[in-house]
């Protein structure tokens, strides 16, 4: 399965912390980050706009924008 899995998450009723929109979109990001799988990926998300998108209150706010990014 891991050759085959990017990234993963998994959503717990009783763990407040899986059910947050931001901490979802940084999990997955960080875990692209460390596979090295995707080349230049790691370089992306370093750039300014993209760090300010993935900011925890500004990926609460705007989601959307921060998959975009």
């Amino acid at each position: 399965m891991q050759l085959q899995t990017l990234a993963y998450h998994f959503c717990r009723a009783d763990d407040s912390d899986t059910l947050c929109v931001a901490g979802f979109i940084r999990g997955l990001v960080a875990q692209i980050c460390r596979s090295g799988v995707l080349p230049g990926f790691e370089e992306k998300v370093r750039e300014p706009a993209v760090q300010s998108t993935l900011q925890p209150g500004e990926c609460e706010r705007n989601p959307t924008e921060a998959f975009k990014r």
